[in-house]
Formats: C-alpha cells, structure tokens, sequence
C-alpha cells in the first residue's frame, strides 16, 4: 500500500470512494490468512490436471467431472470405515470441548434420537 501511495495517491483516494470493498490483504483479519492451506489445495489440484490442460472445453469439463467423482467416491469409501461417521478430528474435539459442560439431562425418544438439555446451576 505504501508503494501505490507514494506511485499515485489519488489512486487509493479513489479506490476507497468508488471500490469501498476490502481488496487488499493488509485489512483483512489475521485469522483468515491461510495461504498455506489455500496454496496447498491449489498446487496439488493443479498438478493432478496439468496433463488436462491441453484438452477442449467440453472435454476438459468432462475430465474434470470424472476427476471429482473418483475424488468424491474415495473420500465417501474413507467414511464409512469410520465407526462414528465423523470426522476423527472433529470427534476428538468434540469430546474435548463436551468434558467442559455442566450437567446435561438426556431423554431419549428413538434409536439414535433423544433430546439434550444443559442443566443450569440449580438443576432446571
């Protein structure tokens, strides 16, 4: 930014007035930075198609379409050898965030079905 500034001043006048969306990274907050996340993700689908590149439109879509399906198809096989159908790391938090609450009442009314309630101090 101070590099524009000192280019062209009028240039950040202008767009703060006319383009008063965020559009430059120093001003949006810290936590969603994750370059390393986003760049990874990139890098590793960009390398998987480089070889599609090449290809027509209608092909390259094709391609692509089955490239997701298989993605999707091993991911949802990887799922369902979990016993709990969650996340492992999901379910790791979870049980630690859960050993914080308060007494909780469970009234169960199915299999797999039942009502929760956080107790308060007095128990209601």
């Amino acid at each position: 930014m101070k590099k524009i500034f000192e280019f062209a001043p009028d240039a950040i006048e202008y767009l703060e007035e006319h383009h008063s969306r965020i559009w430059y990274r120093c001003a949006f907050s810290e936590l969603s930075k994750c370059d390393y996340l986003t760049n990874n993700v990139l890098e590793s689908f960009n390398a998987q198609i480089k070889k599609l590149k090449g290809l027509h439109l209608h092909e390259l879509c094709d391609r692509l379409r089955e490239f997701i399906m298989e993605k999707r198809y091993i991911r949802k096989k990887i799922a369902r050898q979990w016993e709990d159908g969650i996340l492992p790391s999901v379910l790791k938090d979870l049980n630690a965030i859960s050993k914080n609450l308060k007494v909780v009442k469970v009234a169960t009314c199915d299999d797999g079905i039942a009502e929760v309630t956080i107790l308060d101090d007095w128990n209601n």
